[in-house]
């Protein structure tokens, strides 16, 4: 594969690992709690045409387990930093095979080599995989692009998914963990998906096997060698995090500069590969703000996760005029059944992209960084360079950055599985361990199992930014969220130093972007597990509004119109489910209309 280099980029170095062959798509895990830092999808290699027999060592009438991990077909792999420091793991897809009641993903996972770490080894405890997603599943989904659908993973809300579990701490390096998910049947005219996960490149044309049949391996991949470094073709200047933030009004801004690795595109989609580095102490990416996140796309009452890497876009060279493709988005029917929030179930949204809200705040110290991966639509067809953009304008475009074609499925013909063995997933069980490599085909889940949850399947959403002139012109809507754990005393509406300084900042704000005579609403809330009746909960909203009001109102030279209203808790972001939960719904909101587009 191609990979350009961005301009002014002659000095930046290889970094991260990007490994062997073909590029790919698809990190399922299964069910795991583990979150994970970095990603690395891994160039193509060239076909050896190696029939089963030679790879396998069985005849097209018999499957037989193969005795090395070698011997393993695959359809792409890619590689992922499990700790800041590196402890690289190979993720590979083997397999979407159709199966009585459903359809599953057979995949693998394998530690690898690295400074400090060596065959045999136990990777590090404190290594994460970031692969939750929606209802216990794994953050990995079945793509449909022509229709536009997606697959989610069967699961359901007690915590039971019809897949394997992936503890990371537990890998060893040098060793391979065969795993797999459980999908919705796939209609009958669908022959092959897209492969997408929320920390790897796309994995294009991946055959849809018939029910009793596995596919052969036509190249021989070794799983367990070590990782090459991922390029950087591109970089911003170092700048202070969050550039503007819906959210939190931070007491110490992160500095950061945003390396872009990779852009790969075909017919199945586009990924977008960038890494962020701390370029300084600070506090991490625990805000949700721009760039990282373009949180205008899918505003936090409508997104289900609001840390995500939505923020960088792509244009075509040739068209700087033209729009800007945002990530793909998806409907969440997921979320019908919530209760805490007056969203409408069909208003919730889901990036595809990488979820950074459990593990950013480590990028806070100079020399740590994460990989992020961003899914678009299929750039035009003849697009060879594009510019990566920023959600309102917040750092200068990436220009004439190379577009590489992207990784398809590398898989041989299939063979004949039939009498392959079943396992089980009771309600409410937790999903079973890995399968090991003599257990290869991967016994599949029995039909009583995959029909025990409701499937899942959703629209996929296409997002574009207005061209330039348009967006001019375009007034928008602006949210600045003071974060009341840290902006007030306890059950007070008495400001703290932090406070004051941040309204002082959304004063400049207004002034710079509010026009004359327009409407500035400012909103309190509070947690619903607060102390004191309702009474005082909304009276504290109150006070807690009028207070940001009375300090603001001095500072605005702007002719705007000021109000202040407090709402209780009748209106959480999040569940109060927990702290930092309680957290995010205790704030003040200052809203006002820019039309600084």
């Amino acid at each position: 594969m191609n990979r350009g280099r961005g301009p002014g980029d002659s000095s930046r170095r290889w970094r991260r690992f990007w490994v062997l062959p073909v590029v790919v798509g698809l990190s399922v895990a299964s069910c795991t709690s583990d979150d994970e830092p970095g990603r690395q999808p891994e160039p193509r290699s060239s076909p050896t045409a190696a029939g089963p027999d030679e790879t396998t060592g069985a005849s097209p009438d018999e499957t037989t387990a193969p005795e090395d991990p070698a011997a393993l077909p695959v359809a792409g792999s890619f590689v992922v930093n499990a700790t800041d420091t590196g402890a690289p793991v190979r993720f590979a897809v083997h397999s979407v095979r159709r199966v009585a009641g459903g359809t599953v993903l057979d995949y693998s996972v394998t530690a690898l080599p690295s400074d400090g770490q060596v065959a045999g080894d136990q990777i590090d405890s404190s290594a994460e995989l970031d692969f939750a997603g929606f209802r216990n599943a794994p953050n990995v989904n079945l793509v449909d692009v022509p229709a536009a659908r997606i697959y989610r993973p069967l699961a359901d809300d007690s915590g039971a998914c019809v897949c394997t579990f992936v503890y990371a701490s537990g890998l060893v390096v040098g060793e391979t963990e065969l795993h797999q998910a459980a999908y919705p049947t796939l209609p009958d005219d669908v022959s092959e998906v897209t492969v997408e996960f929320g920390n790897g490149p796309l994995l294009e044309a991946v055959p849809v096997l018939d029910e009793g049949t596995v596919p052969t391996a036509e190249d021989s991949v070794d799983l367990a060698a070590e990782a090459a470094e991922l390029l950087v073709v591109a970089s911003t200047r170092d700048f202070d995090y969050p550039i503007a933030t819906p959210f939190i009004q931070t007491a110490q801004r992160q500095p950061l500069r945003i390396d872009v690795n990779e852009v790969v595109s075909g017919p199945g989609g586009t990924s977008l590969v960038w890494t962020i580095n701390a370029t300084g102490s600070g506090e991490g990416l625990v805000d949700v703000g721009t760039p990282v996140t373009d949180y205008r796309l899918a505003p936090v009452t409508v997104a289900i996760k609001t840390g995500v890497a939505s923020g960088p876009g792509l244009r075509p060279s040739d068209d700087p005029a033209g729009p800007v493709m945002r990530s793909w988005f998806a409907t969440v029917k997921a979320m019908g059944d919530n209760t805490f929030t007056d969203v409408e179930a069909g208003d919730w949204r889901f990036c595809l992209c990488s979820d950074y809200q459990f593990y950013g705040d480590g990028v806070n110290e100079s020399g740590e960084s994460r990989t992020f991966v961003t899914h678009l639509q299929p750039l035009p067809e003849g697009t060879t360079t594009v510019d990566v953009v920023f959600p309102d304008d917040s750092l200068p475009p990436l220009t004439d950055i190379a577009v590489d074609e992207a990784a398809t499925s590398t898989l041989g013909e299939p063979e004949d599985s039939s009498g392959t063995a079943e396992w089980s997933s009771s309600e409410g069980a937790l999903p079973r361990d890995a399968f090991t490599l003599d257990e290869w085909p991967i016994p599949v889940p029995d039909e009583a199992s995959m029909s025990s949850v409701e499937p899942i399947v959703d629209d996929l959403l296409v997002k574009e930014s207005l061209p330039a002139a348009q967006r001019e012109q375009q007034k928008q809507r602006v949210e600045i969220t003071l974060d009341s754990t840290i902006s007030f005393q306890p059950d007070s509406a008495e400001l703290t130093a932090t406070a004051r300084d941040g309204i002082a900042d959304i004063a400049a704000q207004i002034d710079d972007e509010a026009a004359d005579g327009s409407a500035v609403s400012i909103e309190g809330h509070v947690a619903g597990t607060d102390q004191g009746s309702a009474s005082f909960q909304m009276q504290l909203s109150v006070d807690r509004a009028d207070a940001v009001l009375a300090e603001l109102r001095p500072q605005v030279e702007t002719d705007v119109e000021l109000t202040a209203q407090g709402f209780g808790a009748e209106r959480p972001l999040v569940p109060n489910d927990t702290e930092a939960n309680r957290q995010l719904n205790r704030r003040v909101v200052v809203v006002f209309t820019s039309t600084d587009g």
